[in-house]
């Protein structure tokens, strides 16, 4: 099963996949700002359709991306030091 992640806009997702291959975040449908900063929605974050499985990890995930009202960009291979929600705690 995917993993869910509940997210704010402009909050910055760590994901790590098994293998080395480059790929994006898919999901974040309906992402939209809240003036009472409160989670927009909870987000699923589908493996990719082709093998292995993909988790958020946290500090120690491979990319670096970070949530907007359009989607997620990745921003960076090395993560910074600020964790934000951990799907399998």
């Amino acid at each position: 099963d995917p993993t869910i992640l509940t997210v704010h806009q402009g909050d910055i997702v760590y994901w790590e996949s098994k293998d080395n291959h480059d790929y994006t975040l898919t999901g974040f449908k309906d992402l939209l700002s809240n003036s009472s900063g409160k989670p927009v929605k909870e987000v699923q974050v589908p493996a990719h359709e082709g093998s292995g499985d993909y988790t958020i990890v946290g500090q120690r995930g491979k990319y670096t991306y970070e949530v907007t009202s359009k989607g997620c960009k990745r921003t960076s291979d090395t993560p910074p030091e600020i964790l934000v929600g951990n799907g399998t705690d």
